[in-house]
């Protein structure tokens, strides 16, 4: 009767992995700081023809655009479900920042007419799995998927656009997101560490359990 357990945590695991990781995530590079307007020169919302670049552009919008909405429903769930100070700290700070810039990406796709993009069945997925978790489990998953995994990509995305971005306004959006976002990762991988070291000092069987929800360990999370 174990078996089948230990497959649903490492099914669910893996879901939280996908869900945290963008299509076009890429090696994080260090992005140029030089200031640009926010609002500057858009491309015709009506353009027919896109080049590479921007295609690249809108799929980048497109998918800072899910990966926000993502980190957002996981925060509210982690307020409402997390009892740890470290997990509610950085939940908070997810939602800040989504308050703050989730505006300037509605008019990046506005003016290119592109709708709001719906969450990838992926994101859909760990979602129901984060729901459904018990506390401590859930801290574990949370920090690993929105922490660690949806950060880190959005960094990499963010760094690369911050220079590759045709459009000024694009770039402009792409530098004013990173400290934040490198803030929220530098926040998980301490929380992170802090709950590693939480879980080698309980029972064998919690330590376990652990291993069966290891995100960074789950088939197809590399």
């Amino acid at each position: 009767m174990r078996r089948p357990r230990a497959l649903l945590g490492v099914a669910a695991a893996a879901a939280l992995a996908v869900a945290g990781t963008p299509s076009n995530a890429a090696a994080p590079s260090r992005a140029d700081a030089a200031g640009e307007p926010m609002f500057g020169a858009t491309r015709p919302a009506g353009a027919r023809h896109l080049t590479p670049e921007q295609r690249q552009e809108r799929r980048f919008l497109q998918d800072a655009a899910a990966s926000l909405r993502f980190a957002s429903d996981a925060s509210k769930l982690a307020l409402k479900k997390s009892k740890d100070p470290l997990v509610r700290e950085l939940a908070s700070a997810i939602l800040r920042e989504h308050e703050s810039r989730a505006g300037d990406l509605r008019w990046l796709l506005h003016v290119r007419e592109m709708a709001p993009p719906m969450l990838a069945d992926a994101q859909v997925k760990a979602l129901k799995v984060l729901n459904r978790a018990g506390a401590r489990r859930f801290d574990r998953l949370y920090l690993e998927a929105v922490g660690l995994r949806s950060r880190s990509a959005a960094i990499a995305d963010a760094e690369r656009m911050a220079t590759a971005a045709p459009d000024p306004a694009v770039r402009a959006w792409a530098r004013s997101v990173l400290p934040a976002l490198r803030d929220q990762f530098a926040m998980a991988e301490r929380d992170a560490t802090a709950t590693r070291r939480f879980s080698r000092g309980s029972s064998p069987h919690a330590a376990s359990r652990t291993r069966t929800v290891d995100i960074s360990t789950a088939p197809g999370s590399r």
